[in-house]
């Protein structure tokens, strides 16, 4: 575990900082526990004192891997909004590796040092009074227990997502979303099975606690009076705990809010098309597919992300993709989609040309795709901007199918069995107009066949 959470380590941001920090605080506490480890076996213990500044010291790790996990969440959530989607696919990834390896770092460093502070501390504590008799643990440290099923329980959730998150490499990119969340989902099943442990344990310890200090004064004999500054020092560290516990629970709320809040229920894929024009506001009754985009603007067109794809070429590189496709899966059905993405100030011939070179390509399904933006407020993650997607599908065949049945369009025939609505160009004044009709006969449960001229314009 301990190699593979080092490995890890170089995913996470500001690692070397980090890595350096958790070595230095280790080696911290093993010269203090070795100073412990003396000063017992000579007679004369450590001061408390040099325990508590060590076990402060650890506290500088949590806050700095606070600080790295927040820049990645912030890295992860900045590349959501914009960038170029291999840039964006980066980024995302490099976010979510950070957070997790992060987390996981976290757990293992600090729960070592805390470990190693524990065990100097005992060694102090327990060293024999002057009177020769060796003194116990406060009672109180009991409490302490209460959270070691906790910090198991972190460890093995963040271990375990990293394993799914290294475990995705070889599962196909769109089922990943989904293999992901259910390790998600199972990960914090067992953590929170474990926080209800100590949700348990720190209470039940608390109470033995209490009953072994009652205990312990009652059967003291003839009890020296407290010196007033030594009186004192239970009540002020137990005003500390209280206001720090309080601290922690008012700092938690957030991120509680944030896990229980269910995420709105949004129609649509999270997909963004970069530098797409305006679309019409249109919310498509189809699921977006994987295929090829065919992005018709008023001044260019855009296959896959290529700017400036000339119309006579469209057709030769669609097939292109096509027979890629084939080489890839071979045996494979091919679906013959294509995603068509228009803005509404597309003119409707240079979109029914391009459905033409996309038809004579032997491709027989358009699915128009309509984005629109959505604003979520969270309470950690703050407002997300994001663009859904949704899609209306139509068949695309030559306009004369209706007179010629099957001749030579034999895909067309389903769809005249189907009464299929026929949009022509000529039938709308802009795509807007197209546009909507297409989406109300989508909702309407009809299929929708585009119609081109075999001429070119």
């Amino acid at each position: 575990m301990l190699s593979s959470l080092i490995f890890v380590a170089e995913d996470i941001f500001y690692g070397p900082a980090v890595m350096v920090l958790a070595l230095v605080l280790v080696l911290i506490q093993l010269a203090v526990l070795g100073l412990a480890l003396r000063g017992r076996k000579r007679g004369k213990p450590l001061s408390m004192k040099l325990h508590a500044l060590a076990g402060a010291a650890i506290a500088a790790l949590p806050v700095l891997i606070a600080v790295s996990v927040h820049t990645a969440r912030a890295t992860m959530l900045a590349a959501l909004d914009v960038g170029a989607p291999s840039d964006k696919a980066s980024a995302l990834s490099r976010g979510i590796s950070g957070q997790i390896n992060g987390i996981a770092f976290a757990v293992f460093a600090t729960g070592l040092a805390l470990l190693l502070w524990v065990v100097g501390v005992a060694y102090t504590a327990s060293a024999p009074g002057p009177d020769g008799r060796a003194r116990s643990l406060p009672p109180a440290a009991l409490v302490g227990v209460g959270l070691l099923p906790t910090a198991l329980g972190a460890l093995m959730w963040a271990t375990s997502l990293v394993k799914s998150y290294a475990g995705t490499a070889g599962v196909d990119p769109s089922q990943k979303a989904a293999f992901f969340l259910a390790a998600l989902d199972a990960a914090r099943a067992e953590f929170a099975r474990y926080a209800r442990i100590s949700t348990v344990a720190i209470p039940l310890f608390a109470v033995v606690a209490i009953v072994l200090i009652v205990m312990r004064d009652r059967g003291r004999a003839g009890p020296e009076p407290a010196r007033p500054s030594s009186a004192r020092r239970p009540l002020i560290a137990s005003g500390a705990a209280l206001l720090l516990a309080a601290l922690i629970v008012h700092q938690a709320r957030p991120f509680v809010a944030e896990n229980t809040q269910p995420w709105p229920k949004i129609e649509g894929m999270w997909v963004e098309f970069p530098h797409a024009p305006p679309m019409p506001p249109l919310l498509g009754p189809d699921p977006i597919e994987r295929a090829p985009v065919v992005q018709v603007e008023k001044n260019d067109l855009v296959l896959d992300g290529a700017r400036g794809t000339p119309f006579e070429s469209l057709e030769d590189k669609l097939i292109t993709l096509k027979n890629n496709y084939r080489l890839l899966h071979p045996g494979g059905d091919f679906n013959g989609l294509a995603l068509v993405v228009a803005g509404h100030d597309t003119p409707l011939p240079r979109l029914f040309s391009a459905a033409r070179a996309i038809h004579r390509a032997d491709y027989h399904q358009l699915l128009f795709a309509f984005t629109r933006p959505v604003k979520i407020i969270r309470p950690v993650l703050g407002t997300l901007n994001r663009s859904y997607t949704t899609g209306a599908l139509a068949g695309v065949f030559y306009s004369d199918w209706l007179d010629k049945w099957g001749d030579p369009d034999d895909d067309a025939v389903p769809w005249k069995h189907a009464d299929a609505v026929a949009l022509r160009s000529q039938d709308f004044s802009d795509y807007t107009a197209f546009a909507r009709r297409l989406v109300e006969s989508r909702r309407q449960g009809k299929k929708v066949a585009v119609l081109v001229d075999r001429d070119a314009p």
